[in-house]
């Protein structure tokens, strides 16, 4: 009987889908980029880190197996750890291809520069081209859109000592975008 209990709580978890190993720039398991577009994509977010101290990687993946992309995104953000220790300044971009979902986890140390709006409109604006499939532009752009509203690290704000509660995304679009503080 217990045994049988235990089961019928885990088993949720169990079939959680796995999150990739975060190591690069860009990962993306499936191939759903080129190797010559991924070199474009991981140059521009390795210049974006020398020049605004932004850690910021990408995770492309086909589905994350009916798991919502906030847990999705949230577990695969905790499990890279990126940024920088006290500066929390990691964000993460994780685009799911066929559940037409893409999400944006945003450590606090970007808070002052980059909010949950304005994280949302990012991938919001890149709607039309990850519906057709063209994720190199798509991600160059919310790269651009993230370099141009972080400032250089000597003027960015510390990062504040509570942690907000999650904020809901804004559904009406045929991609569901959202963003999250980590």
């Amino acid at each position: 009987m217990v045994k049988t209990v235990l089961l019928t709580l885990l088993l949720p978890v169990l079939a959680l889908a796995e999150v990739p190993s975060i190591t690069r720039p860009v990962t993306d398991p499936q191939h759903l980029l080129t190797a010559q577009q991924t070199e474009v994509v991981s140059k521009a977010l390795v210049d974006l880190r020398a020049a605004k101290q932004v850690q910021m990687a990408v995770l492309l993946v086909d589905t994350t197996e009916g798991q919502p992309i906030e847990d999705y995104a949230q577990a695969a953000f905790r499990q890279w750890k990126g940024g920088v220790a006290g500066q929390n300044n990691g964000l993460l971009l994780v685009i799911a291809r066929a559940d037409r979902r893409s999400r944006m986890e945003v450590g606090y140390g970007l808070e002052a520069s980059l909010t949950d709006g304005e994280a949302t409109a990012l991938l919001h604006a890149q709607g039309p081209y990850l519906r057709e499939g063209r994720f190199e532009p798509a991600l160059l752009a919310i790269i651009a859109g993230v370099d141009a509203r972080c400032p250089p690290e000597s003027s960015q704000v510390p990062a504040p000592r509570h942690r907000p509660g999650p904020r809901r995304s804004r559904p009406g679009s045929s991609w569901r975008c959202s963003s999250r503080r980590a």
